[in-house]
């Protein structure tokens, strides 16, 4: 029975870190300004 429980909690662990990392992705979008509020050019976000 006991590991018949660890391999549950396991199992459910490992869901919920699947889930939450998924969770993660998100498109982001706008426009990268200077300290004066100007655009620069080439520039990424990771």
């Amino acid at each position: 029975m006991k590991k018949t429980m660890q391999k549950l909690l396991f199992a459910l662990l490992m869901s919920c870190c699947a889930l939450l990392s998924h969770a993660q992705q998100r498109t982001v979008t706008g426009t990268v300004t200077d300290d004066q509020g100007s655009p620069i050019g080439n520039a990424s976000l990771w």
